[in-house]
């Protein structure tokens, strides 16, 4: 006997439907972070100040842009405005207060399944800045075996490597 011939059209799409739900997944769509446009807004105006030379007033919007954030518990956005405000921080000599931002957002940047190698270029910043050549040295060297010359910050660590060895060189003399 032919199974085909014993299929009617209608039991044909529903075994198509129903395979196609199956190879589907019957799980709930993916959790898409749309962009929120009091977050976005505070971004842009604290962007906006940075560009006009005012990074209190930048260190402000991005303030109110990370609170958003960590209330709506989005970590991308989270890790981005924290390394943002702590780069304001940095401009604004608040050390401390940076370093803080920056392990939050390096906790922040794992959540989401991102990289930031800009972090550690910033931690090597304040560490030859606060006069810890060796520990800038150390930070350095470590993301120039893992970057390649053209990566985006290959050249900044490198810049920075050879300034800590010019202040260890003069340190030790």
């Amino acid at each position: 006997m032919n199974l085909r011939g014993t299929l009617t059209w209608g039991m044909r799409l529903g075994l198509l439907a129903g395979g196609l739900l199956l190879a589907a997944g019957c799980s709930t769509p993916p959790k898409v972070a749309r962009p929120d446009p009091e977050l976005e807004r505070e971004a842009a105006l604290a962007r906006g100040a940075l560009t006009s030379g005012s990074a209190e007033k930048a260190a402000g919007y991005y303030r109110r842009a990370l609170d958003r954030a960590r209330r709506m518990d989005q970590p991308a956005a989270s890790g981005r405005n924290a390394y943002n405000l702590a780069a304001c921080l940095v401009i604004l000599n608040r050390d401390l207060e940076a370093q803080l931002l920056l392990d939050e957002a390096e906790l922040e940047f794992q959540r989401a399944g991102l990289s930031a190698d800009e972090i550690n270029l910033l931690r090597a910043r304040l560490a030859r800045r606060a006069g810890q050549n060796a520990e800038a040295l150390a930070l350095a060297q470590a993301e120039l075996k893992q970057l390649r010359p053209g990566d985006k910050f290959f050249i900044q660590h490198q810049v920075l490597q050879a300034d800590a060895f010019c202040a260890l060189g003069a340190a030790s003399k």
